[in-house]
């Protein structure tokens, strides 16, 4: 996984803020969370340091690091506040997710690189069901859509999705709002808990942002919960100006 690439994206940021690591990933093309799961080949590093090094004359500020192998820390102590980078990321680096398909991937990706869960996956609203436009596993780094759930097998998730801002399981074999989906999908999955957020665009429910915890049993913070919330609220804004 891209730690040293990722790392280019910290340091950015610590020395020139927001722009410096705006104008990082458009110089690399790759937006931040797509760094993080990218191997860190020597081809890929080489262009990072080649890139970073723009962006530093750019800014007038003196190099970080002479080369990639110089890392040390964990890119985690360098990053204390991965939710607010997060949701800064996806705003300020939106020209690189010219496709709705690239956003979706990179929305899953970063709930599941800020959320430290196993499974993330949006999905939308039909009359009758909700289908997925986008699955990341984080065992495999793979993509994957087309899954169905109809609401005549689920009703009491579907209730919760129009009434409540956000379904908050942490036992989500128990939970009344979750517990349908026990022996089909929670139990063959290994999947404990799940925090999902209903996605409203235009006044209307487009679909719904979905987390999943595999063995280990989550108890979501009101700051994890806030942060789903505010990446729901980014995704509508983008899908209200189509």
């Amino acid at each position: 996984m891209g730690h040293i690439l990722y790392y280019y994206y910290v340091k950015a940021s610590a020395h020139g803020g927001a722009e410096a690591r705006a104008d990082f990933s458009f110089e690399t093309g790759v937006s931040a969370v797509e760094a993080s799961f990218l191997p860190d080949t020597k081809e890929k590093v080489d262009m990072f340091q080649q890139a970073y090094d723009r962006v530093l004359l750019k800014h007038e500020k003196a190099a970080f690091i002479k080369s990639a192998s110089e890392k040390k820390e964990v890119v985690e102590k360098e990053d204390p506040d991965i939710f607010l980078t997060t949701v800064s990321d996806l705003i300020i680096q939106r020209a690189l997710l010219k496709t709705d398909e690239l956003l979706f991937r990179r929305i899953t990706e970063s709930l599941v690189q800020a959320l430290r869960v196993q499974r993330a996956s949006i999905w939308v609203l039909t009359p009758n069901s909700i289908q997925c436009l986008d699955l990341f596993e984080m065992k495999t780094k793979e993509h994957s859509e087309d899954y169905e759930l109809k609401e005549k097998d689920f009703p009491h998730y579907f209730k919760a999705l129009r009434k409540e801002r956000i379904v908050s399981a942490q036992d989500a074999v128990k939970d009344v709002r979750t517990s349908e989906f026990s022996e089909g999908y929670l139990k063959p999955l290994n999947i404990v808990s799940m925090l999902d957020v209903p996605i409203w665009v235009g006044g209307k429910m487009f679909g719904v942002l979905c987390c999943e915890s595999i063995a280990q049993k989550r108890t979501w913070s009101k700051k994890e919960e806030d942060f789903v919330y505010l990446i729901s609220n980014v995704l509508a804004s983008r899908l209200e100006r189509k």
